[in-house]
């Protein structure tokens, strides 16, 4: 029968001990023992440990049955397989680069056979980067293969005998699965082969279908599955499995521009030109990202419907991407139905190169609906200059004007890492002015000004339109610029009040129109449009900035709104009160 001493409710080894203890005294024959002084005292103490050393294995094996609780990564891994998820692995680095082959004699053709070695040194390592496919420049072409990519990692192959009931584990941790091809031989004796497939879904499956499946093993390795003769052709005894694929160093060659032939082509002298440095490169998914998206990854069942499920597909296809929005193209002026538009910034490079771009569109078409069709665009950047004037107490502080102006300074850009920086961002001036305010103890007063910026980087001497969408309402008369050279004089933009832009300049204290109506403003909207004449020159970029009608505003579609430390100006004075 139950003793109401004995408590359960703690894995506490003193409780427990206190409560065995207490359920002993409670017993007519054990009551008048010394339970700190008898031997008795040893197996309190035998019991209390033996219990809770059971509570917390208990614990800790429920803990990790659990995908939101597990904390060892074979648990983790095996609960997203559960939902389907196969954590990403190691990725190459990949890079673009021309090779420009220039042979002795005239051949048709040269062959750039798959796994051609590049080198390529970073710091005090050496990397190998390597083709995946055979390319064949011909005489038409010169014999330049433009835009090749090339993808950090060695080629390993490892191969199984077909067994029933057997696993077929990959042994190398630091595998890119997006690299594995597989091939069947038939047997030792017979030598035909066939080329296998990876699956990611049974939709379309059938017993003749060459395909297999890859999930993921213990000890960060992965597994080759095969079908069953009713969905995927089953492998039959004695058929020789040769799996192939990269092994990558993640993400440590990212940013490596310079590569040098491994051995040669052909013989023939190669001239290598690099047009995209390494990027993209990445470590094996870590626990957290695995507890993120599997479950993300279960609901969108590899199909593209909503913006969500393109944000997750994306991110675990393209784990370089650092920030991304969706919409529909219903949402632009003029609306283009029966488009959904993708809107990427990576961390590695700006903008998007083209072959990223035809690469993201091609993979992501072919889970999104028959009637959608996917484009991709980069991401558009509004910035916002920002104008502090501020004082601060002499009697309150040691530090000096300079002091203060760094500390606003790393103020405000950490108000840009937290608050902005992103699509679909709201900028609030009371949470910048707080965040100023608040920065320093000495700091008394500041005044905030601030200002949208649209920056342009107009080809010289070329005509060029721009369509800038501030997609704010802005002040009448308050669009400017930077300066730029025009008519061999320093020039700006200026806003005529009449929804109109100028090009003046500023001669003995006065200003001087150069050329009318180079652009238009709808004040209303934030739409500007310009007509840029034969620009000689400008340094960096032209800033085009105005001021928002309201001291909050917020961007939307394919805008990412941010605080460049260019754009800050800071003025402090120090007072004593």
């Amino acid at each position: 029968m139950a003793n109401s001493a004995l408590v359960i409710s703690s894995l506490d080894f003193d409780n427990i001990r206190s409560s065995l203890a207490d359920y002993l005294r409670a017993k007519p024959q054990f009551k008048d023992i010394d339970y700190e002084g008898s031997n008795i005292s040893v197996l309190l103490d035998l019991l209390a440990y033996n219990t809770h050393l059971n509570g917390f294995y208990t614990n800790m094996a429920i803990s990790e049955s659990f995908l939101d609780s597990a904390q060892l990564r074979d648990s983790v891994v095996s609960r997203a397989k559960e939902l389907n998820y196969t954590p990403r692995s190691n990725r190459s680095a990949t890079a673009y680069i021309d090779i420009q082959i220039t042979p002795s004699d005239a051949p048709s053709s040269i062959l750039i056979p798959k796994g051609t070695a590049f080198t390529a040194r970073l710091d005090n390592d050496i990397y190998t980067f390597t083709t995946a496919e055979n390319i064949i420049t011909t005489s038409s072409q010169s014999y330049l293969a433009s835009n090749v990519a090339i993808y950090e990692g060695v080629y390993v192959t490892e191969t199984f005998t077909f067994a029933a009931g057997s696993k077929y584990i990959l042994q190398n941790t630091n595998i890119d699965t997006s690299s594995l091809s597989v091939n069947i031989q038939t047997s030792n004796t017979d030598t035909s082969n066939s080329d296998y497939t990876q699956a990611t879904s049974l939709i379309g499956l059938n017993s003749s279908s060459s395909v297999f499946f890859l999930q993921a093993a213990d000890k960060g390795r992965y597994e080759l599955i095969f079908g069953d003769g009713v969905l995927g052709k089953a492998l039959s005894a004695g058929n020789i499995i040769s799996a192939t694929y990269r092994v990558s160093q993640g993400d440590a060659p990212n940013g490596i521009s310079a590569f040098t032939l491994a051995s040669s082509i052909s013989g023939y002298p190669v001239t290598i030109t690099t047009n995209t440095p390494a990027f993209g490169g990445m470590l094996a998914e870590s626990i957290d990202s695995i507890k993120y998206n599997a479950p993300r990854h279960y609901q969108t069942q590899e199909r593209a419907v909503t913006p969500e499920d393109y944000k997750t597909i994306l991110k675990s296809q393209y784990p370089d991407i650092r920030t991304i929005n969706v919409f529909g193209g219903e949402k632009l002026d003029p609306p283009k139905y029966g488009k959904v538009y993708i809107s990427i910034d990576f961390n590695s490079f700006d903008g998007i190169p083209l072959v990223i771009k035809d690469s993201i569109e091609s993979f992501i078409s072919t889970k999104t609906p028959i009637s959608i069709e996917p484009l991709v665009i980069a991401a558009d950047y509004t910035y916002i200059m920002v104008d502090v004037s501020a004082e601060y107490n002499l009697n309150l502080t040691t530090q000096t004007v300079s002091d203060i102006q760094n500390t606003i300074k790393n103020a405000i850009l950490a108000f840009n890492t937290s608050y902005l920086d992103n699509f679909n961002i709201s900028f609030r001036y009371s949470k910048l002015a707080a965040a100023i305010d608040s920065s320093d103890a000495s700091i008394i007063t500041s005044n905030l000004i601030t200002k949208v910026i649209k920056k342009v980087y107009p080809e010289l001497n070329t005509p060029i339109q721009y369509t800038l969408e501030f997609q704010n309402a802005l002040e009448v008369g308050s669009l400017g610029s930077s300066t730029f050279t025009y008519a061999n004089v320093a020039s700006y933009l200026k806003d005529t009040g009449l929804g109109e832009i100028e090009i003046a300049t500023s001669e003995a204290g006065s200003e001087v129109t150069l050329l009318h109506v180079v652009g238009t403003i709808d004040y209303s909207t934030g739409k500007v449009i310009l007509n840029l004449p034969e620009i000689q020159d400008y340094i960096r970029e032209i800033e085009v900035y105005a001021k928002s009608k309201a001291n909050d505003f917020s961007v939307y579609n394919n805008t990412i709104l941010a605080i460049d430390p260019d754009d800050i100006n800071i003025t402090v004075t120090a007072v004593r009160k």
